[in-house]
């Protein structure tokens, strides 16, 4: 059996072998509470994307500066998130970005680091990480 606790959300999974009792695991699970409980203590607190709030970057602390008379593309303007747009897409076009933005700095690092070793490459790829880590294939590409 296989108790975990993911910090983003706080989401307890409970995994089973094939053909195990659920009440015996739950029974288990009931015993590692103090676990749970201090693992969901320790993790982050989660953090609302919203205009006016701050999320983490390469770092630091940068602002999400909201205005509807902006155009919706977010960019960085000095230690702001500058967009507009409708503001109940706020927090995806945020968390897009980000994402885009972290795809660009990790395939241009891991293509270096291939041309130093002197290994090809195919596409840099970022999914889903409580699916998998990430993985390489026999055609070069590299997910994270």
């Amino acid at each position: 059996m296989k108790l975990g606790v993911d910090p983003r959300d706080g989401r307890v999974t409970l995994t089973l072998p094939p053909r195990a009792s659920a009440r015996m695991a739950f029974a288990w699970a009931e015993e590692k509470r103090g676990w749970i409980e201090a693992a969901l203590a320790n993790g982050p607190a989660p953090r609302a994307i919203v205009a006016g709030a701050s999320v983490p970057w390469r770092g630091d602390e940068v602002a999400i500066g909201w205005d509807p008379a902006l155009p919706r593309a977010v960019r960085l303007d000095g230690g702001a998130l500058r967009f507009g747009g409708p503001i109940e897409s706020l927090s995806s076009r945020v968390i897009g970005w980000m994402k885009r933005e972290a795809l660009g700095v990790l395939d241009a690092e891991t293509r270096a680091i291939a041309a130093v070793v002197g290994v090809d490459i195919g596409c840099v790829g970022v999914g889903d990480p409580r699916a998998r880590w990430g993985s390489c294939a026999a055609n070069g590409d590299i997910r994270y």
